[in-house]
């Protein structure tokens, strides 16, 4: 399938400038679009003999129902400017007395039928809607282009508009108040610079001289257009400006020209320092088809602004990402000299591996861009009720408009809706996902816990036992867990491990047509191992999204717990803890006993507390360790199986005891029993793990047992020997240092300063 031409041509940039139009929309603007002639005739004869198989059907198609909207949308009236109306009378009247047509408009339209093989869909009653809604997924646009040809074409439909703007309310004496602004329009210097870059606009010389007289008239004629609309715009900006609150309408015209010369006029410096003001930026009111079109495709039910432009920021999002994915930054010229994504074969290139993952995600992407296009056409149906009524001039005509009455039924547009929304957000998914692995190949060997948690351990500080039951995804899923257990300081290999495991994954996700929920559930582990917290961030709105698409969920029903079981990590993670304790308990609610979640809610607790202990709420350290032994007593009905995870818990629980005595109001005597309870949970890590398997994936193991020495120490002063406090000062220093050896962070460096400190002071007053 070919991208269409629409896709190509969009860029973030366009797509603002139609998120604008719906903001001035949206803010009590009437727009106006003041049309090109070239765009009329274009509407009105899109096929003829002469050029129909030199362009694209694609094209035609996206044409059409582009400006259809143009011509007969309600909120957008189409109007023609004065210096136009005498070409569209000439071309009118040249039409009136042309007895014989140059072809049948019968034979071309359904040699267009034919051409895409439409024909084909004799038995459409007997297909199931889904392979109805595959049909209109790939050739929808030019299923609606053809109907539109059986209702009217060529000269027959060229009237019809031409009828619309001369004489149903298209001229500017239909519109007294701008009618005004334009008898007061006088020419500026700036036509004579537009008409001379227009004529130089033409490459090849004119074949005579009515030719050439021809290129000059249309030039000037344009010119003048361009200038009077950048005197009339900028005069009722003036006039909203001056009057803001007024109860009167605020207008602004268009200029729907795709003319490419027209384009490079508008880029003129001279033309841009020209342009009115609107909200105190320039405004640029040229408009061409890819941008009405991108509107159609995405336009919300009952014309709502709001949501269209949410819409459309979305698909601003995919275009800016996927013009990314086109091109990687190079890391040297010589590099790119014979590039993968143009075909080359490099010799050497650093970038090589990710470029071929970028070229085996993006023509997949493009492909699925260009269903949803098919599939977002079905949302503007409503305006094409009057094609329901055409015509029908033969068999093969009646055959083709039953099956465009057939999709025009709810059940079948609420069904392509749905998987446009589907599809838009895996493509979405697939762009992001893809760029954001080209990127993290700039973090080289930087690892994803960096100021990012005060949860460092390594099997606790992402989630590590999430469920997938297909075998398809084992493999990735065991290089990602196994990064995940990296030891802190990590080394090359470890971005080895997470590269392997994004390829493994984009030769599937390439092939990925529709939302899988555990595809997407990977695609979260992945996002969760991304070198800086945009990961985090993706993860979870990723899984809030996916959990509300239900019919994605219903296929697989056990996975809503596995995204919950991410959304808990991936909260915490964001210091969003009041929201990670919520997702927590109320999976607790619905599956008391899985200990997963009352170990993520544990540390959520945790985390909580030491992000700011003065402040946090009242017995949150009390709730953290009755959820760690609830945890514990959980994993243990597979002890084997969990047996890092007890070991953890443990951990969790000695710490969490041992941080109680830091809380205001602690009784030595209670500061005592909470430091016998860490020191029988740290007995309990010790027998399921011992210390000389600490190294070295586990420096928060050192640290637990060095802070519990410590506040023994503290604790005890007055009770133990000399000797006795300086031994356990000795031991918990050997601890920390061995921490600090596999992980020298901030938390573990100020333990150590203390610890040696106080060993200091105390053996300085035993002298």
């Amino acid at each position: 399938m070919k991208p269409s031409p629409y896709l190509d041509s969009l860029t973030p940039d366009k797509l603002q400038e139609v998120i604008d139009d719906l903001e001035l929309l949206r803010g009590g603007y009437k727009l106006y679009f003041a049309i090109d002639p070239h765009e009329i005739f274009d509407y009105c004869f899109p096929i003829d003999p002469a050029r129909y198989r030199s362009r694209d059907i694609d094209a035609i198609a996206d044409d059409q129902a582009a400006l259809h909207h143009v011509f007969y949308a309600p909120h957008t009236p189409p109007i023609i400017l004065d210096v136009y109306v005498k070409e569209i009378r000439g071309l009118m009247l040249h039409f009136q007395h042309a007895i014989d047509e140059a072809y049948s408009e019968t034979e071309l339209v359904n040699k267009l039928i034919n051409e895409v093989g439409l024909d084909k869909l004799s038995n459409y009653r007997d297909v199931a809607n889904s392979e109805i809604v595959d049909i209109v997924e790939n050739k929808f646009s030019v299923v609606l282009a053809v109907a539109m040809c059986v209702y009217s074409l060529g000269v027959e439909r060229f009237r019809e508009v031409c009828n619309k703007l001369l004489f149903g309310g298209g001229t500017l004496q239909a519109h007294p108040d701008l009618m005004e602004i334009f008898e007061d329009y006088s020419r500026s210097k700036l036509v004579d610079l537009i008409f001379q870059e227009l004529l130089k606009s033409h490459t090849k010389p004119a074949a005579d001289e009515s030719e050439s007289e021809r290129r000059r008239r249309n030039s000037y004629v344009d010119a003048l257009a361009i200038d009077q609309l950048i005197h009339v715009n900028t005069i009722l900006q003036e006039k909203t400006t001056a009057t803001p609150n007024a109860n009167e309408s605020r207008h602004l015209i268009l200029y729907l020209s795709s003319a490419t010369r027209i384009k490079k006029i508008f880029d003129r410096e001279k033309v841009k320092e020209s342009l009115p003001l609107v909200n105190g930026k320039p405004f640029s009111f040229l408009r061409d088809r890819t941008q009405i079109f991108a509107y159609v495709v995405h336009k919300a039910k009952d014309d709502d602004f709001a949501k269209s432009i949410e819409n459309l920021e979305k698909v601003k999002k995919l275009v800016s990402g996927l013009q990314k994915l086109e091109r990687l930054a190079p890391t040297d010229e010589d590099y790119c000299s014979t590039c993968v994504l143009e075909g080359g074969e490099p010799h050497f290139c650093a970038l090589k591996q990710t470029c071929l993952n970028v070229k085996l995600m993006y023509g997949p992407i493009k492909e699925r861009r260009n269903e949803v296009r098919n599939l977002g056409l079905t949302k503007a149906l409503d305006t094409y009720q009057h094609v329901l009524e055409a015509p029908i001039r033969d068999k093969t005509q009646k055959r083709f408009m039953e099956f465009f009455r057939l999709v025009n039924e709810s059940q079948i547009r609420d069904l392509a809706r749905e998987r446009m929304l589907e599809k838009q957000q895996l493509i979405f998914m697939q762009s992001m996902t893809t760029a954001m692995w080209s990127a993290s190949r700039n973090f080289a060997e930087s690892h994803l816990r960096e100021g990012r948690d005060t949860i460092i351990g390594t099997v606790q500080y992402l989630p590590l036992k999430p469920r997938i039951d297909n075998s398809l995804y084992s493999d990735i899923l065991r290089l990602v867990l196994n990064y995940y257990k990296t030891p802190p300081r990590g080394g090359k290999e470890k971005v080895e491990t997470i590269d392997q495991a994004y390829r493994m994954y984009f030769g599937i996700d390439a092939k990925t047509e529709n939302l899988d929920p555990e595809h997407e559930l990977v695609r979260c582990l992945l996002y969760l191992a991304f070198p800086s917290q945009k990961g985090d961030k993706h993860a979870y709105d990723h899984g809030v999204e996916i959990l509300k698409l239900r019919k994605v969920i219903d296929q697989k029903p056990y996975t809503e717990r596995e995204y919950l079981y991410i959304l808990a990590w991936a909260a915490r993670r964001l210091k969003n803890f009041q929201k990670a304790d919520e997702i927590a308990t109320g999976a607790i609610n619905q599956w008391s006993n899985d200990a997963r979640f009352y170990h993520g809610r544990s540390l959520n607790k945790l985390a909580w507390w030491e992000a700011n202990p003065k402040e946090a709420p009242q017995g949150l350290l009390e709730a953290a360790i009755d959820d760690a032994k609830e945890a514990i007593r959980l994993y243990s009905t597979s002890q084997e199986e969990n047996r890092e995870l007890i070991a953890v818990n443990y951990n969790n629980l000695a710490y969490q005891y041992t941080l109680s005595t830091f809380e205001e109001g602690m009784s030595p005597q209670a500061g005592v029993e909470c430091l016998s309870h860490a020191r029988k949970a740290l007995l309990n890590l010790k027998t399921l793990v011992k210390r000389d398997d600490w190294t070295p994936n586990h420096p928060e193991y050192f640290h637990t047992e060095a802070l519990l020495e410590y506040q023994e120490f503290l604790f005890n002063r007055n009770s133990y020997t000399r000797k006795a406090l300086i031994d356990k000062l000795q031991n918990a220093r050997t601890q920390i240092i061995k921490a600090c050896d596999l992980n020298d962070i901030q938390l573990y460096s100020d333990l150590r300063h203390t610890i040696e400190n106080a060993l200091d002071r105390l053996r300085t007053n035993e002298h």
